[in-house]
């Protein structure tokens, strides 16, 4: 799959690839320092997608190895 945008180019215009961003949300990207590590809870992993078909995973303290 070839993605339709660099990172640089998503980047110089974040919200304009959103049709439906909630009231008040707004996008950042970060290069994370290791690899991400991502756990379901209770085995289950829970897999949202947006109107442009990119996929997001339920992450948080307890489901990643993720620390902000």
């Amino acid at each position: 799959m070839n993605p339709a945008y660099s990172l640089a180019e998503y980047n110089a215009n974040r919200e304009s690839h959103f049709k439906r961003l909630p009231a008040g949300w707004k996008i950042r990207t970060k290069v994370l320092d290791q690899d991400l590590i991502l756990v379901p809870e209770n085995g289950l992993a829970i897999v949202t997608t947006d109107e442009n078909l990119c996929a997001y995973d339920k992450t948080g303290p307890l489901y990643s190895n993720y620390k902000p």
